[in-house]
């Protein structure tokens, strides 16, 4: 599904890359409830396990900003009688944080699912 600037769309073995590029940063990993103290890199085995398990779940999607990857979005305790559910976020790329991609890609989802 396509917004303004944000596609949503599943994830592909392509992704492996661009998750181990995207690597770990402190700011990021502080709104994730992790302390780390400076940038980490991923292995490629870490990133390829990260698509595995985004793959296996049904309601996740990249979010992809100038046809890249950039972060996740998934909902969780999904209640369709009274259209509810939990949303995670994540945005992994410091470069586009504060420009308002999460804000869209939230009603987008919205949008998707409901």
């Amino acid at each position: 599904m396509k917004g303004n600037r944000v596609t949503l769309r599943k994830v592909h073995e392509g992704d492996i890359d661009t998750r181990q590029r995207l690597g770990r940063h402190p700011e990021i990993a502080k709104g994730f409830g992790v302390n780390i103290q400076a940038s980490e890199t991923i292995t490629y085995d870490e990133a390829k396990a990260w698509v595995g398990e985004v793959a296996a779940q049904e309601t996740a999607w990249i979010i992809e900003y100038e046809k890249r990857l950039i972060g996740l979005v998934r909902l969780d305790e999904i209640k369709l009688d009274d259209l509810r559910c939990s949303l995670a976020i994540g945005i992994f790329d410091p470069a586009v944080l504060g420009i308002g991609l999460g804000e869209e890609t939230i009603k987008l989802c919205v949008t998707l699912c409901f």
